[in-house]
């Protein structure tokens, strides 16, 4: 339990942030915002006060309040908890009232659209009298108006505020309330405004639809050259729901129109703007320096920064986040936190000064470089520090001035010598500092540290000593112990710098998921916990209550009675202590408020509460957008506009194209007739000048890809951001001069095939011997890999892209009628789907892949570069060849649904536009002269082999697309399997390709099946043995991943949008025995809704013989009975799951994660986690495994036969299961 949680911030920003960074904001913590924000008197009652922020109307001139950018974080919140309590409303301007009795009136500078009031206090009365609403009938200005008071409906009430009159009647107790609404003439905000507005979370009403005109032709109903697609510009929160995949963005510029622009085709929006978006949607990075554990770094991502924290590699307990291993002592280091500094989106740097050489035995005050005379190895050490200490000055130095934008701090002992550096020294005295004290943060120890910052806003965090009673002993001479900062030190601080980021323009999204993770959530593949947001939080709401006691606690830190008006169960989050952690509250209700502890619980949901929230949830596999904004575009077009729209667009397109290549073909051979030989003989024909010209007109963010196409592609060296791809940061591990010098030795190793050893390298072998040569290396083997710096990654998605446009084809086309697409920003791409779709012989989805024929020979090598290419031939020739994946979306501009696996392009169309797909690609290609693969091409078909799987769209009635394996590829692995289970042992060198194909096929295809079997390859491959014998649960797992294989079942993917998803609640129960045993419980809760709605339950005993198994080995048998209860719940309810969206909710911390990942290392979880796999091979369920706190299990009560606590799920049926195991029925629990 932390003792301390530090000063409260007593900004309202930082509140704010901390309060999105927790999950939707709650009703009292809104309230508790709003009293922090700075008030203005009310508009319609001069006594009362009011703070607004959004939109306003003066003198019918519209524009955006200062509070959107003075306190962005409060916006955020605010429009947040509207968006989450009315989910229908549309409102650009949010207004809480401080006991506001406004006269009659109305709103006549209102939309027309609804305002929704939500109370934030308790009162009673106060309701809002509005014209039309009941019988009563009032003289209002010499007017007779009839109506009456409006009730609360869900802690809501909504009405035409500009069209009927209205008034606040009277109330007792404080009456604050949030109304959010409309401004008229909002359209008539700029785009920068307009953009500010859904940045911060509004929700702008609909622009009027525009119905296209009726035509005798239902292939010809598209829009007019003035219409367009129907446009709803719906934000997000900067709260990421599940699926939004949202980033909260700075204003941005609108986009003019190009000069260029295409004729009858005005409702394209310009499909490149994506990549350009990049910059703004990206998260701000923290870096943190010499991070140890990583605990800050870690804080810092649960507010939603992306992190790289940066250490030597020094050995700390407990690593709380991935730290980039890198010696500060060597200038690539310095040179790659340089170049960080150029691409990335730095919000903050903090650096925290290594202390291990700081101590007096090192150093003084008049010696702050060293002791005189000092002797090995503590000579050494100081050396190796001060080379990082002048690093580190030498960084901070350029930060300073040319990085200015960026927050710097520095955290060192308040008693160091290296504060007398020069370069520190300077440092101290120019800069804004704080003195800190390790147990003002909860810490035992009283450690003061000097925080050196170039921003103003920590002095809040500064103290000495609270008055502890006792300290202990400070652990080495820094401040962290054990490479850790104090927990609540670590939320201060990140508290601080997020506030200080909004004021900068950053928006964090602390729950954003990544594009790479929804893409597969939408491919319907669960990604790991921590990669996705949890779909309820863990708490209802939290509050912080004062105090002279400590509260009644268990040991997990639950409250065991109500206490000062906290529920039972509530969990003590953190407490402070005036007097210290070591100083015990004082006796006696009687005290000052200054002696008073503060506690702060986080309050559960009761179970019937939790359900109702259960019941709101969509499957995420439905609310995941799978593609680019790009492609969501072109399916958008595709759909609403009809194949005439789509080939009229796409042949004006390509006349416009084809202008600018006769325009600029004197140019193109100029530019030919001026590069190096070697890289004209590999460019050929191209045009790149045509490429660049409309790469220009598509606003196309990567300028330096034309350098790369006529002078050659780097393999070393640093590669600038080009905001294609998703950002990071992956730097050089050694230089230019480093890999030459150990290219010799390189070579050699290569060269040499050591029989003694893995035998991975047979050869050499002469050409005539190897036949068709293929690179295959990727550059990692002969150090090239090393020398090169990015700061982008690129997510091949390729397969997942084009399955989930086939189903979403397929749902709008015959399911629902109508296209809904959220883009990144929030804007909604909505239509009805074009009739001529509603034929499934024109809307059936068809595939093919595009392959460049020799991809690796069409793009240059810069000449400088080419003998880093040359790996063991002894006579290197002069041919270039290279190739980097930097995609333009000029298929995108042409209306083709495809992505790009390095020189391969899926492709999926509508089978009535399959034909006009083919052409428009194979002229584009003509077009810019790049070689397609035309004789292993293969038209477009229902049944697709591409990227190594089958792509089947053939079901008539678009029900599912069916991935599988290629049959030669599916009996090449089996047979491999085969034999490795006849021997009973692995060969360890055999391991690495066997894995690789194991990994594609659990990506792709096989789903929950095997999924043991590929985790035990995974280990196996490290093993350092050359054979290795598997155990009895190893070989059934290989067992089941090959009999999955044999039977070839493809996988499918669902695209009907079904029924709500079936709910499972399961939970385990042990207790120790008086006769020395355990006794093992379960319980689960079934509700299935739709059609044929139900409740379902069991509660039983686990066998007393399976239980023993598992206490021969284990004390601890709570994640056994927790993960038997998921299975037994899988197995009983087979015919409710079987096929069907399921969302199960699970208490357990490492049962969700097994489940999740489908693997174990714990031979009785792996025996369970089987019989999963069994039960789910006949008709798999689409799973989703989430959390539920134990406190909120519905099946909780089962599991411990409390059937008198069951009474809100009435009726339901009580199952009694037979065991999965044994098959014996299983003993009901009894109470």
């Amino acid at each position: 339990m932390t003792k301390h949680a530090g000063p409260q911030v007593g900004s309202p920003e930082a509140f704010a942030a901390a309060i999105l960074a927790k999950g939707l904001p709650s009703k009292d913590d809104v309230l508790a915002l709003a009293r922090m924000l700075p008030m203005s008197p009310s508009p319609r009652d001069e006594a009362a006060k009011s703070f607004s922020t959004g939109a306003c109307v003066h003198g019918g001139a519209v524009n955006i309040r200062k509070t959107c950018g003075l306190h962005p974080f409060a916006t955020l919140a605010l429009t947040a908890f509207v968006r989450a309590k009315a989910p229908e409303c549309t409102f650009s301007t949010v207004t809480v009232l401080f006991e506001d009795s406004a006269p009659p009136h109305r709103d006549l500078q209102n939309h027309s659209c609804e305002n929704h009031v939500f109370p934030l206090s308790t009162f009673s009365g106060g309701k809002l009298w509005v014209e039309g609403h009941g019988d009563e009938r009032l003289v209002l200005d010499g007017k007779e108006v009839i109506g009456g008071p409006l009730e609360w409906v869900g802690d809501c009430v909504k009405f035409r505020a500009d069209k009927l009159t209205h008034f606040v009647l009277p109330w007792k107790g404080s009456r604050v309330v949030l109304v959010a609404f409309c401004v008229r003439f909002f359209t008539e905000l700029d785009g920068d405004k307009l953009a500010t507005l859904t940045s911060l979370g509004f929700r702008l009403p609909n622009p009027s639809d525009l119905c296209p005109p009726a035509s005798a032709d239902p292939c010809d109903r598209g829009p007019g050259p003035s219409e367009a697609p129907e446009v709803d510009r719906e934000p997000n929160t900067g709260i990421a729901s599940p699926g939004d995949g949202f980033i909260a963005a700075p204003p941005r510029a609108s986009a003019e129109p190009s000069a260029n622009h295409v004729p009858h085709s005005p409702s394209l929006v310009r499909l490149a703007e994506e990549p350009r978006k990049a910059h703004l949607f990206e998260k701000p990075l923290f870096i943190e320096v010499c991070a140890g554990s990583a605990l800050l770094s870690s804080v810092a991502r649960e507010a939603g920064f992306d992190i790289l924290p940066i250490d030597a590699g020094h050995k700390v307990p407990r690593a709380y986040a991935h730290v980039l291993r890198l010696d500060l002592r060597e200038s690539l280091t310095l040179q790659f936190l340089e170049n960080v500094l150029q691409n990335r989106a730095v919000a903050w740097i903090h650096f925290s000064l290594p202390t291990g050489t700081t101590g007096r035995v090192f150093r003084s005050l008049a010696s702050p470089r060293g002791l005189p005379n000092l002797q090995e190895p503590g000579a050494s050490r100081v050396l190796a520090a001060n080379a990082i200490f002048d690093n580190v000055a030498t960084l901070l130095q350029k930060v300073l001035a040319s990085f200015p934008s960026v927050g710097v701090s520095v955290e060192h002992p308040i008693g160091s010598a290296v504060w007398e550096l020069p370069a520190f020294a300077q440092l101290r005295r120019s800069l804004p500092r704080v003195t800190l004290t390790a147990c003002f943060f909860g810490a035992f120890y009283n450690r003061k540290t000097l925080l050196v910052t170039n921003r103003d806003v920590f002095q809040s965090m500064g103290g000495l000593c609270p008055g502890c009673v006792s300290h202990g002993k400070p652990p080495g001479s820094g401040f962290r112990l054990d490479g850790s900062y104090p927990k609540a030190f670590c939320e201060a601080f990140v508290g601080h710098v997020a506030a200080h980021s909004a004021s900068c323009g950053f928006f964090l999204a602390p729950q954003a998921v990544s594009t790479l993770h929804a893409s597969r959530t939408a491919a319907q593949a669960q990604p790991r916990a921590s990669k996705f947001p949890p779909l309820i939080s863990e708490f209802a709401y939290t509050v912080s209550v004062r105090a002279p006691r400590v509260p009644p606690l268990n040991n997990k830190s639950c409250l065991t009675a109500s206490w000062l008006s906290v529920p039972l169960g509530s969990k003590l989050l953190r407490s402070s202590f005036p007097g210290g952690p070591n100083c015990p509250p004082h006796p006696g209700p009687y005290l000052p408020d200054t002696s008073l502890t503060s506690f702060t619980f986080g309050v559960y949901r009761e179970p019937s509460t939790f359900l109702k929230e259960a019941k709101l949830l969509k499957h995420p596999f439905d609310t995941c957008r799978g593609l680019p904004d790009g492609m969501l575009k072109v399916l958008h077009f595709i759909l609403v506009q009809g194949p005439v729209g789509v080939m009229r667009h796409r042949l004006n397109v390509i006349k416009l194209w084809q202008k600018w290549a006769s325009e600029l073909a004197p140019e193109e051979e100029k530019l030919r007739a001026s590069l190096h030989p070697d890289v004209r003989a590999v460019l050929g024909n191209k045009r790149v000048l045509l490429m660049k010209k409309i790469a220009s007109s598509l606003n196309w963010p990567d300028t330096t890809l034309w350098d790369d196409l006529t002078q050659g592609f780097k393999l070393t060296g640093s590669q600038p951001r080009t905001g294609v791809f998703e950002p990071d940061c992956k730097p050089a591990i050694s230089s230019e001069s480093e890999f030459w010098m150990a290219a010799s030795a390189q070579t050699r190793n290569v060269e040499e095939a050591d029989p003694s050893g893995k035998q991975w390298l047979h050869g050499p072998l002469s050409r005539a011997e190897v036949g068709k040569w293929r690179p295959i290396d990727d550059f990692s083997e002969n150090g090239v890999n090393a020398c090169f710096e990015c700061f982008e990654r690129l997510s091949l998605k390729a397969l997942d892209e084009v399955a989930w446009v086939c189903m979403y084809i397929m749902k709008a086309c015959k399911y629902t009628g109508s296209v809904d697409l959220e883009l990144s920003d929030g804007t909604r791409l909505r239509g009805p789907v074009h009739a001529c779709w509603k034929d499934v012989a024109h809307s059936k989805p068809q595939t093919k892949a595009y392959d460049l024929k020799s991809a690796y020979k069409q793009l240059p090598l810069r000449p400088s570069e080419q003998a880093k290419a040359v790996l063991v031939l002894k006579k290197p020739g002069g041919s270039a060849c290279g190739f980097v994946c930097k995609t333009l979306p000029l298929l995108w501009e042409l209306l083709v649904l495809t992505s790009c696996y390095f020189d391969d392009y899926p492709a999926a169309a509508p089978t009535l536009l399959s034909q006009s797909t083919d052409h428009v690609v194979h002229s584009l290609m003509d077009l810019l002269q790049f070689q397609m693969a035309k004789p292993k091409e293969k038209p477009f078909a229902t049944v697709t082999e591409m990227l190594g799987v089958l792509v089947d769209t053939s079901d008539d009635s678009l029900a599912s697309v069916k991935i599988g394996n290629k049959p030669d590829r599916a009996a090449a692995l089996s047979e491999a399997l085969g034999s490795i289970i006849s021997s009973g042992r692995v060969e360890v060198r055999t391991l690495p390709t066997l894995f690789g194909r194991l990994q594609f096929a659990k990506a792709q295809i096989l789903g929950r099946t095997g999924r043991l079997g590929v985790a035990d390859v995974r280990k196996l491959e490290h093993s350092k043995s050359e054979f290795v014998d598997l155990r009895d649960d190893q070989l059934q797992a290989f067992k089941v991943l090959r009999a999955r294989l044999l039977r070839g079942a493809p996988r499918s993917l669902s695209s009907s949008p079904g029924e709500p998803p079936v709910l499972v609640f399961t939970d385990g129960a042990c207790e120790p025995t008086a006769s020395g045993g355990h006794l093992a419980t379960v319980g689960g809760v079934l509700i299935v809704r739709g059609r044929h709605p139900q409740v379902r339950t069991f509660g039983c005993k686990v066998n007393d013989d399976l239980v023993s198994k598992w206490s021969s080995e284990k004390r601890h048998l709570i994640g056994q009975t927790e993960l038997f209860a998921v299975v037994l719940a899988r197995s009983l309810w087979s015919q409710y799951l079987a096929n069907k969206r399921t969302l199960f909710f699970i208490d357990h911390s490492g049962v969700l994660g097994a489940c999740v990942s489908g693997s174990a290392t714990d031979p009785y979880w792996r025996e369970l986690l089987l019989h999963f796999e069994a039960a789910d091979e006949p008709g798999p369920c689409l799973s989703w495994f989430m959390r539920v706190p134990s406190h909120s299990n519905l099946a909780d009560a089962p599991s411990r036969a409390k059937w008198s606590e069951m009474t809100y799920l009435e009726p339901y049926s009580r199952d009694r299961p037979a065991c999965f195991v044994s098959g014996t029925l299983l003993a009901d629990v009894e109470s």
